[in-house]
């Protein structure tokens, strides 16, 4: 984070990083709040029952929650920018923000299955199927929790407005692994979808 100095030489914070996040997830939660409630009200009733619907559900619920989370510990900096950030609350935003992309990927194997119903479908079709997106989604939790595991704690020791930006773009090859993984599975499930389309 950089500070600037003044004509007297006194060091002042830029807080602009922690405003331009509140400007951006704010808006974005509060959209996925609309997007919940359209989903609701026009969605049909035997339709809420698939498990696609219930998982778009949970997406935006979790991105409304990753909104107010964010904008809310962004806004904890900017009130007391000299006071060091929890290390439970630091390590609760890694978790919240790179845990729910390996749930919202699943969606897209969801539909993956509406094209190879679990009844109609032969065993070996849905093993060469459902193995390697479950050994990518297991991976990437594997990769998840071994960061979390490893994070150097010590990070979080200095004031907010330095420790909190750049939280998870640090060096170690558990977020470079997890990253890879994530590419790799949606590739994946890409490939798959695709071809099931053409």
């Amino acid at each position: 984070m950089s500070s600037l100095v003044d004509a007297n030489g006194i060091s002042h914070i830029s807080l602009h990083h922690f405003l331009a996040v509140i400007l951006l997830v704010a808006p974005l939660g509060a959209i996925l709040i609309l997007i919940i409630t359209i989903l609701l009200f026009f969605t049909p009733t035997e339709s809420r029952k698939r498990p696609v619907f219930i998982l778009n559900i949970l997406a935006c619920l979790l991105g409304a929650f990753q909104a107010i989370y964010f904008a809310g510990l962004n806004s904890y900096v900017i009130l007391h920018p000299d006071q060091p950030v929890s290390h439970s609350f630091a390590l609760a935003a890694i978790a919240i923000l790179l845990g729910p992309p390996i749930l919202i990927d699943s969606i897209l194997f969801v539909r993956v299955l509406a094209f190879y119903p679990i009844r109609l479908t032969p065993p070996s079709t849905l093993f060469a199927i459902l193995t390697p997106t479950f050994v990518w989604k297991a991976a990437r939790l594997g990769c998840l929790t071994a960061f979390l595991v490893t994070y150097p704690i010590t990070r979080f020791n200095g004031p907010g407005y330095a420790t909190l930006p750049g939280l998870v773009w640090g060096r170690g090859p558990w977020i470079v692994a997890l990253l890879a993984l994530q590419v790799a599975d949606n590739s994946c499930v890409s490939h798959v979808t695709a071809r099931l389309c053409s």
